[in-house]
């Protein structure tokens, strides 16, 4: 006597006779295939629910972040030859950029904003007295802005300790010459 609820929950077995290794993978592929397009669907019903005209860019991003498979299938969309290990890489990327408390930019701009972001950020630092021009938030010009903003953030830091960048030298002198 077969059991009913163990053949329902294995749909690649065959019940009136065996499969081949091929037969079931295949059927397990179009199980997992068709779970994967409700898995869509009902993150796509999420979407419709959850987002409004006035919802975040980081809400949005956050719906996104919640479901795995619709972020490795937009990743692969934008590069086919990703790697596994580089999607979750940059999964997790996303989410601790999205656990950043300092993440007042996007979490102020709704999704149907047409603000320019680059004018958004650089009015922003205007008002902490540092100068961004628009032309420094290019893609091209990314790299040498976040060198700036890292050495800002660490000359802050040594403020906030009390700390001067010649002191610290000085001791890292006063080491080598003792080879300490």
């Amino acid at each position: 006597m077969k059991c009913v609820s163990y053949t329902r929950t294995m749909p690649w077995k065959n019940h009136t006779g065996e499969l081949t290794i091929a037969d079931q993978n295949q059927r397990i592929a179009e199980y997992l295939a068709e779970h994967k397009e409700m898995d869509l669907q009902k993150f796509y019903n999420r979407i419709y629910i959850e987002l409004k005209d006035d919802s975040t860019i980081y809400e949005t991003l956050e719906l996104a972040n919640s479901y795995y498979s619709y972020l490795t299938k937009c990743i692969i969309e934008e590069n086919n030859t990703i790697t596994p290990e580089k999607i979750d890489e940059q999964i997790n990327e996303l989410d601790r950029f999205l656990k950043n408390p300092y993440n007042n930019i996007i979490s102020n701009l709704t999704i149907l904003e047409e603000e320019n972001i680059a004018i958004v950020i650089k009015d922003r630092y205007k008002l902490l007295d540092f100068n961004i021009e628009k032309e420094d938030l290019s893609e091209k010009n990314i790299d040498k802005l976040i060198s700036v903003l890292e050495s800002l953030v660490i000359d802050y830091n040594l403020e906030q300790a009390n700390l001067k960048i010649q002191d610290i030298e000085e001791t890292i002198e006063l080491k080598q010459a003792l080879n300490i």
